[in-house]
């Protein structure tokens, strides 16, 4: 896999630079000729690898639902490399000189991709890649205020992806009997991609809490029917309840 080789003393192959351009017939589908470039040389040299991640965003050049774009991004953003102790935190050298200005850059990004995002049901799964990234970010960042921003654009998500669960539930009634278990598993999926978008935070709030309890709840209990004992129901809380506590200890 060139296009993830890690910078180290070794010499470069001299082709190196060119593959990208030149490799162009291998190009899948779901890129454009500048999503390719994109992808091939996000990793190519490492300490680059964090602006680089910003430019995508900014252009919107990897798309964020397929696959293995959500591998490369996580490779770049969970590298870990050499580690050195800083104001008694233990920081990734590579990265650690750019995160600031990096996390200034991408709240300002993922604001407006968030508001596009929330129109876009039918890429759930960028949802859950956007969220995750903001909760990465959460915690990377050395200021409040951005940590705090951070934190609203992964709920933002949630409550998004929420929505759009809720919204199905008229189709739900006025739909088939034989087309209602596909628009529950609908539900179910969205209901599980809200819990996704923050499920990564290093704290939990009130409505974090309610978030994931709620649509963990649904996504388990939407096939139901409506006269289930509701001990049963009682139990799958209890469950959800004690899952959460231990995510809080």
């Amino acid at each position: 896999q060139w296009s993830l080789i890690v910078q180290g003393s070794e010499k470069f192959n001299s082709s190196h630079g060119n593959r990208p351009y030149a490799s162009q017939h291998l190009k899948p589908s779901f890129l454009t000729k500048e999503g390719y470039l994109t992808y091939t040389g996000l990793r190519r040299f490492p300490r680059m690898s964090l602006r680089k991640f910003c430019c995508a965003m900014k252009d919107g050049s990897l798309p964020l639902q397929h696959e293995p774009v959500q591998k490369l991004i996580r490779q770049t953003l969970y590298q870990v490399g050499k580690l050195e102790v800083r104001h008694l935190n233990l920081c990734m050298k590579w990265s650690e000189n750019d995160i600031n200005d990096v996390c200034k850059a991408l709240d300002n990004i993922f604001q407006e991709m968030v508001e596009t995002q929330k129109e876009r049901p039918y890429l759930f799964k960028a949802s859950a890649m956007l969220g995750e990234i903001a909760c990465h970010f959460n915690t990377r960042s050395r200021e409040m205020k951005l940590r705090k921003s951070f934190k609203t654009i992964s709920k933002r998500l949630a409550e998004a992806s929420m929505g759009w669960a809720k919204d199905l539930d008229d189709e739900v009634r006025t739909a088939l009997p034989k087309q209602q278990p596909f628009i529950r598993s609908k539900q179910v999926i969205l209901y599980r991609t809200a819990v996704l978008c923050i499920v990564h935070l290093e704290e939990f709030d009130d409505l974090v809490a309610s978030i994931i309890l709620q649509c963990t709840v649904l996504a388990k209990n939407i096939f139901l029917r409506a006269d289930i004992d509701p001990v049963e129901q009682n139990v799958l809380r209890e469950i959800c309840d004690y899952n959460l506590a231990n995510k809080l200890k």
